[in-house]
């Protein structure tokens, strides 16, 4: 367990550090490079789920670990995998993210990364990777707002190897019962019930907070969060933190949604930082 644990924290950190290299990439007008960057981002982000189901399965076999690992140094399984993750949730009243990549896009995306990288012989002619500077950064901007999403959503599950292994003893338990009661309309309730039966995880570090508000902010793009609701949902989970903590977390946030909103050259990152940061700041006046 904490193996798995350890690895799904690095995935997530590895993916965040790459879409901030492709941040300052973009800032510098280098598209391309950036560009490649943040496809190599989806496919970390795309680790996360693999592992992360491989690691709860009730019936853990040594098979299932083996094409784990063949999938693991594979790029299109995790382009897959990163492409169809959250897709499901486009039924749920409130939607976490607000743009999908279209499905069986991997063999497509990963021509686009080997582009973004190498001078390619098209139609006759030489072409640098950034022969189409125009757009490129249109397709930069779509690309890194969803990995950047992904990114944001998997904070409070994966920030740290504590919330890691937390989150991975309430899901294998959670499957567990899915196995004898395999009923689909009742997996939000086992979640609810399973968590209810492990002890809490207590919260004594910023880092862990901020990752925790971060995800519940996640909403903010997709225009389905409701600011009363939010509000009331952060008061109820973090309104007994101490004060200094809390406090903490909420300005290594707001200076991380600054140094997005910076960014002009990814309006839609810098939009919805920009959301983010109101939300945030009228919490701390609520």
């Amino acid at each position: 367990m904490n193996t798995a644990a350890k690895g799904l924290t690095a995935c997530y950190r590895n993916a965040n550090s790459l879409l901030e290299d492709a941040r300052i990439l973009a800032t510098h007008g280098r598209y391309a490079r950036a560009n490649t960057l943040t496809v190599i981002a989806l496919e970390e982000l795309g680790k996360i789920p693999d592992l992360f189901d491989v690691a709860t399965n009730p019936q853990n076999h040594k098979h299932n670990w083996r094409e784990f690992w063949k999938r693991f140094i594979s790029h299109k399984p995790k382009q897959a995998k990163i492409i169809n993750y959250g897709k499901g949730t486009s039924i749920l009243p409130q939607i976490p993210y607000s743009d999908f990549l279209p499905t069986n896009l991997e063999e497509k995306l990963n021509v686009f990364k080997q582009r973004t990288l190498y001078v390619d012989f098209v139609d006759n002619v030489f072409r640098l990777p950034e022969h189409d500077s125009a757009s490129l950064e249109k397709i930069l901007d779509f690309l890194f707002a969803i990995a950047e999403e992904r990114a944001d959503s998997f904070a409070s599950m994966h920030a740290t190897v504590r919330l890691s292994e937390h989150f991975l003893l309430l899901m294998k338990q959670v499957n567990v019962r899915f196995q004898q009661d395999p009923d689909p309309s009742s997996l939000v309730e086992y979640a609810l019930e399973t968590e209810a039966s492990i002890p809490p995880l207590e919260t004594h570090d910023g880092q862990e907070l901020a990752a925790q508000i971060q995800s519940s902010l996640i909403g903010c793009s997709s225009g389905s969060l409701d600011k009363a609701r939010l509000y009331e949902e952060l008061r109820i989970r973090f309104g007994s933190m101490p004060s200094e903590l809390l406090l903490e977390a909420v300005e290594s946030l707001l200076w991380l949604f600054d140094e997005r909103v910076k960014a002009r050259n990814l309006p839609t990152s810098a939009c919805r930082a920009s959301i983010m940061r109101e939300f945030l700041r009228g919490y701390i006046q609520q």
